[in-house]
């Protein structure tokens, strides 16, 4: 851990400067930004959030918590849990996309640990919004489980292939 800060006074007060929060840069700080994240952005979907996805520019966070979710001290915690855990785990976001979080019912009882694993989760799927689709791109354990040749394969089991699958199961659906 670095040393702690002595500031301008020579005395030590105890806190490490050396990272001070979020940069402005990596933020999403203007309403503009918000409303072109939001129209134009993909959605993930996660348990407490929904978060917005817009590729092309640079890598910045915003989070949006209304007042339905908690009172000001609550909202102000989901932002400030949000913008560390963007902070310490930029890997978990594909690079070159800005992202708007948007707070669901119960955000404001997670802690830093639960919002982690829920973006450490949807990681993969922020990754597939962002259309990347490189090695760099972090795979989800279930992914990593499966073997390239056994992923690639058609199913034994799949309806297509099946001797007893009724006649209307393979037809498509006509509309009048």
């Amino acid at each position: 851990m670095p040393a702690a800060s002595t500031e301008d006074t020579g005395v030590d007060t105890g806190v490490d400067t050396s990272a001070r929060g979020l940069p402005r840069a990596a933020r999403l700080r203007k309403r503009a930004e918000y409303l072109e994240v939001q129209s134009r952005g993909r959605r993930v979907h996660t348990p407490h959030f929904i978060l917005l996805l817009r590729p092309g520019g640079r890598q910045a966070l915003g989070v949006t918590v209304t007042r339905k979710i908690a009172g000001a001290v609550g909202r102000n915690r989901v932002k400030r849990l949000w913008r560390e855990v963007f902070r310490l785990n930029r890997e978990l976001f594909p690079p070159g996309c800005a992202l708007v979080a948007v707070a669901r019912a119960g955000a404001a009882r997670l802690d830093y640990a639960a919002v982690a694993a829920e973006v450490a989760s949807a990681s993969a799927a922020l990754y597939r919004a962002a259309g990347a689709h490189d090695a760099s791109a972090p795979l989800a354990p279930s992914q990593r489980a499966i073997p390239r040749a056994a992923a690639d394969e058609p199913k034994s089991g799949s309806r297509a292939s099946s001797k007893g699958a009724s006649p209307s199961a393979s037809k498509k659906r006509q509309d009048p």
